[in-house]
């Protein structure tokens, strides 16, 4: 049965979703000439879907764009069967419980053959159902880095409020809706979207590994934050946002992360990388809205693909072969252990278990037991982002030497920005600097 969209639901415009704000132009000298340029071209342009969105009379599906859902997060009260059970574990499950119950009527013993059922209009739930495509996709021992920044209720910018328009049906039609506060926010409450995606992607069969705070201060400063650039903001009566989350997800327990590729230099010593990154963000002449800087996309690629390549044959990335020397890493050295009454006992040194001593690679092995390739026929390693935008993630996943597949809606994007960028990544030049040095040769 195919959907009956109702009336489209009219909500406040956006003119930065349809380039006509100040943000991409501020401190341009050209701005003048890009915002007449968008105004000219905006009949070319993706339309802005932020205008509106419809509800299916039949069924309550909600149809508008990514991230500007009528409710940020529907609770996920109702559980369904899992689609990867066997036949036997169907029939056992089956036999004892309906396909669709209430989340706590659920026994302990039969919630591994459950996950939460997905709603069509919240948030959370759309970006749960992205993660199971790329959870589908995605190695056994491959990793997942989200970046998510918080909103606020009510906040019209950002298009997530916690009402949630819920249609009335008369006689099989469309009637209208009623708001209905599904999220439990009040106006002005602070939504909390990193840590509820999270939770609800590890409740969906993800790993959870590590929350990585994306401080916007001054770069590479762990002594100190600064000012840094978040973006700005009106409000007086709390402090400015300043910080996004970066999430650190697996499919399986044991996953490959190159730890040493991803060490940083700091007062004299070699540390292990910390989950509170200070990267100021970082704009470009590119018209986009929600750039990230390259310096916050390189430790994700450098961790999680293996710089030596992959198996050919069956993807595993290479693995460092290292060797423990004697000589401790002053990485461990001036903690508060050393200071507090074990290191007095023990002449000031840290008495905490763990890795004390430098590491030198070797070399490398290959991560897999195909046996079918030497260390000089190995594949580069390959990069997803299913939401290209500008293309800073292939750009670096092109600069350190990976494959890259990008994935993005807006043709414009692609075309005017994207491209370029990877190119530029791959051989340092992009395509308009190549064609002008090829015009000189040729001339």
């Amino acid at each position: 049965m195919e959907h009956d969209w109702g009336e489209p639901q009219e909500r406040p415009g956006n003119e930065y979703r349809e380039g006509l704000g100040g943000g991409m132009t501020e401190g341009r000298a050209d701005k003048a000439a890009i915002r007449e340029s968008l105004r000219r071209d905006k009949a070319t342009v993706t339309p802005n879907c932020s205008a509106s969105s419809q509800f299916c009379s039949r069924c309550g599906a909600w149809r508008g764009c990514y991230g500007l859902e009528p409710t940020p997060d529907c609770g996920r009260p109702m559980m369904e069967l899992r689609p990867d059970l066997t036949d036997k574990e169907r029939d056992y499950v089956l036999a004892e419980l309906k396909p669709t119950i209430p989340f706590h009527k659920l026994p302990p013993h039969l919630r591994q053959y459950f996950r939460h059922a997905l709603c069509s209009s919240c948030y959370v739930c759309h970006t749960v159902l992205i993660g199971r495509e790329l959870r589908r996709v995605l190695r056994d021992d491959g990793t997942l880095f989200i970046n998510l920044g918080d909103s606020y209720s009510n906040d019209s910018r950002g298009g997530l409020r916690p009402p949630s328009a819920q249609c009335i049906v008369k006689d099989g039609r469309y009637e209208g809706v009623v708001e209905r506060d599904m999220s439990g926010l009040k106006p002005k409450d602070l939504c909390g979207i990193p840590w509820r995606v999270a939770l609800a992607l590890q409740a969906d069969g993800w790993y959870l590994r590590s929350d990585i705070i994306w401080a916007k201060g001054r770069d590479g400063d762990i002594e100190e934050i600064g000012p840094g650039n978040p973006m700005p903001g009106s409000e007086r009566d709390r402090p400015l946002s300043a910080h996004e989350h970066v999430f650190l997800l697996t499919k399986k327990a044991r996953y490959y992360y190159d730890d040493d590729a991803v060490r940083v230099d700091w007062a004299g010593g070699s540390h292990r990388l910390r989950n509170v990154w200070f990267i100021n963000a970082k704009g470009d002449s590119a018209a986009h809205f929600a750039q990230f800087p390259p310096k916050l996309v390189e430790p994700c690629v450098k961790a999680g693909t293996s710089e030596k390549g992959c198996c050919p044959e069956c993807g595993a990335g290479c693995v460092r072969v290292l060797d423990k020397t004697d000589a401790l890493d002053p990485s461990h050295k001036g903690s508060h252990f050393d200071k507090g009454k074990t290191g007095a006992r023990d002449g000031g040194d840290r008495t905490q278990g763990g890795e004390r001593y430098k590491t030198t690679t070797l070399g490398w092995r290959a991560g897999c037991e195909c046996g079918t390739h030497t260390p000089l026929d190995e594949a580069p390693c390959l990069v997803l982002d299913c939401f290209a935008g500008s293309g800073t993630t292939g750009e670096v996943a092109m600069r350190l030497g990976r494959r890259f597949i990008g994935i993005e809606i807006s043709q414009d994007y692609v075309s005017n920005i994207a491209l370029d960028r990877i190119e530029r990544g791959e051989t340092g030049l992009t395509r308009r600097e190549q064609a002008a040095g090829q015009e000189t040769l040729f001339w």
